[in-house]
């Protein structure tokens, strides 16, 4: 591998097997990257998990017990584990060892070719918001000359900072802080104030759009000083505003179900999250129908479940934000299922495994799928499904019968029950949420009725 004038991206930390073609704000930015480097002779180098684990054993041992720990998922007791502290911790790694620029999947460089190759000649650097007057280190882009000794302060950092902070109750309240506060801006800032180390590194070249579609850069409306451009941080990006201690305390004490809209685009805006054609849907409801008539023809027991189950049970039908089907099956069963895939070819589908579930697709179509689980004793094999398990095999059989649209579908036998335990308010509150994106957004039916009315199928 080059060990300077190389970008480094990282994909398939959270080991949850959906594709990157999968993820439309990663794809296409990563692509972007890949076209700029092949422009200006600069290496591209995508890290998987395998990889990454690899880099850990060969180079940095004394690192594996914690890099096991931060890819943990969140469990009930646990709900600040999260697998971003991975992802976080494997960037530095790279840097340490091999240098050259690190780049999020939903950023990619864009300005000026020979300030953006100056990048490659600097010791290290970081990069922060045009209107953060706090200068914080956002470490979705960075670079280094490899061995520099800031990244291995940082990695070092990152260990007693998880250690330090894992078991306060506090953080497991706080879950965001806890990221920032272990391997994020808050973290690298405490590193950069260490007498040896450069605060100006934090550079001021990042292209940033708020949510209300305003550009934060510097350099002008045109960015002219701007090298990358953050493609998906009008998600989160607050318009580089942070909300104070008090402000944070009174939001916290308001009743979200209280909360009055004064008009239409004070609502959030669903655009980002309602994505599917008619023409999707009704090939969706066509796969499911397929997919369902198989297992009933060769007695492979299944039952809809997450937001599939939300949808029959709260609507009849395909909830209209969604893009997938969800059914589950017991793990004894596995082998019956992958048996099916010769069936599955015959209909025009692909039956195929993603890690601990599969998938059920029309090939050339990546906008929408079944994914079908497999569970044993009710329990989920995802450790970051362990709170949505079902208490009992008694929970789901005897199986009943849910309304699908036009289609009958079987649901577990307490369905009501399961979902009053694991989302006690489903009839009244909605996490808008698709896997596009990644944007989700808290709703009440009250203020979107129409989004209790299920997405059918046109005839």
């Amino acid at each position: 591998m080059k060990s300077t004038k190389t970008i480094h991206q990282v994909y398939g930390i959270f080991d949850d097997g959906v594709p990157l073609k999968d993820i439309t704000v990663f794809y296409e930015n990563v692509q972007k990257t890949k076209q700029f480097c092949r422009d200006n002779g600069i290496h591209h180098k995508m890290w998987n998990l395998t990889q990454c684990n690899r880099l850990i054993t060969s180079s940095y041992p004394e690192y594996s017990k914690l890099w096991k720990h931060l890819q943990r998922k969140k469990t009930t007791a646990n709900p600040h584990w999260n697998p971003i502290l991975a992802a976080d911790f494997i960037r530095y790694c790279i840097l340490h060892k091999y240098g050259g620029i690190y780049v999020d999947c939903d950023i990619h460089p864009i300005g000026n070719v020979k300030s953006f190759h100056n990048l490659f000649t600097l010791d290290y650097f970081f990069v922060h918001w045009n209107n953060d007057k706090k200068k914080l280190p956002y470490n979705a882009v960075m670079g280094s000359q490899s061995k520099q000794p800031i990244f291995k302060d940082i990695m070092n950092e990152c260990k007693q900072s998880y250690y330090r902070l894992v078991n306060k109750p506090i953080y497991k309240q706080r879950k965001g802080r806890f990221i920032f506060h272990v391997t994020g801006h808050y973290m690298i800032q405490r590193v950069l104030k260490r007498p040896e180390y450069d605060t100006d590194s934090v550079k001021d070249i990042l292209k940033v759009k708020s949510k209300e579609g305003k550009i934060i850069c510097s350099g002008g409306s045109s960015c002219k000083k701007a090298l990358f451009e953050d493609s998906n941080a009008s998600v989160w990006f607050q318009g580089g505003t942070r909300r104070n201690k008090r402000t944070l305390r009174k939001s916290k004490r308001r009743e979200p179900i209280l909360k009055k809209y004064s008009s239409v685009t004070d609502k959030p805006n669903l655009d980002v999250s309602i994505l599917l054609s008619q023409a999707d849907v009704n090939l969706l409801y066509k796969i499911t129908d397929t997919t369902i008539q198989l297992f009933n023809q060769h007695n492979l027991a299944y039952w809809a479940t997450d937001g599939t189950l939300l949808g029959i049970m709260r609507s009849q039908g395909f909830i209209p934000w969604d893009d997938d089907v969800d059914l589950a099956i017991d793990s004894k069963d596995k082998e019956l299922l992958k048996s099916l895939k010769p069936q599955f070819r015959d209909e025009g589908l692909e039956l195929v495994g993603v890690g601990k579930y599969m998938k059920v697709r029309k090939p050339g179509n990546s906008n929408v799928w079944i994914d079908i689980f497999m569970l044993t004793n009710g329990k989920w094999p995802q450790n970051h499904f362990q709170d949505i398990n079902f208490r009992s095999t008694q929970e789901i059989y005897p199986l009943k019968q849910g309304k699908f649209g036009s289609l009958k579908v079987s649901i577990p036998n307490k369905s009501s029950e399961y979902l009053d335990r694991i989302f006690p308010r489903w009839r009244e509150v909605a996490y808008v949420y698709n896997h596009k994106t990644k944007h989700k957004q808290k709703i009440y039916f009250k203020d979107y009725p129409e989004l209790k009315k299920p997405k059918l199928p046109t005839s």
